[in-house]
């Protein structure tokens, strides 16, 4: 698969990932597999990301709004930390 949408609603974005829609409805993001989350961390820290742990197998970087708020890296692509 090349991706997929995940849909959830907006209690389950501000209670995972503190994020408020400004709008409904709202693309909130992108998910991108790594297959090295320490790695991934660790170039993203040096880069001055702001990185948040998303359970033990995702990580979730804020980003601008017009990106939808937030990058979320995780290991594995069948399944998004935000079901």
């Amino acid at each position: 698969a090349r991706g997929m949408i995940v849909l959830t609603s907006p209690e389950a974005l501000a209670q995972q990932l503190a994020l408020t829609p400004p709008v409904l409805p709202w693309i909130a993001g992108t998910v991108l597999v790594s297959e090295d989350l320490d790695a991934t961390r660790a170039c993203l820290g040096e880069r001055g990301c702001t990185i948040a742990s998303i359970g033990r197998d995702s990580i979730a970087v804020t980003a601008p709004p017009e990106l939808g708020g937030v990058v979320l890296f995780q290991r594995d692509a069948e399944r998004v930390a935000l079901e």
